[in-house]
């Protein structure tokens, strides 16, 4: 699904284990027919276990793979510097 990131919201306390990005479902407006027609974003949150090995690989190749977290330090700065992108994430994370 491609989105545009609003906002990542990182766990702090130890206890709390999601990740979760909040952004808008971008795919309607550019498959629309009509090029002129306004149309609003849905918004949607996708949901990342950071305790889950295979969600963190994920999380990481996305992350690598963009031009807004390029030279940031760790996972935390690259998932900071997220909001503003525009990328495609599956929707096998999306909060149901």
């Amino acid at each position: 699904m491609l989105v545009s990131i609003n906002a990542v919201t990182i766990p702090t306390a130890a206890e709390e284990q999601e990740i979760r990005i909040q952004a808008n479902n971008i795919e309607a407006l550019i498959l629309a027919d009509d090029l002129f027609e306004t149309a609003e974003a849905d918004e949607v949150t996708f949901i990342f276990d950071k305790s889950n090995v295979g969600h963190r690989k994920y999380l990481l190749k996305i992350l690598q793979s963009n031009r807004a977290t390029k030279g940031k330090g760790s996972i935390g700065a690259m998932l900071q510097a997220l909001p503003g992108s525009i990328i495609s994430l599956s929707e096998a994370f999306l909060e149901r």
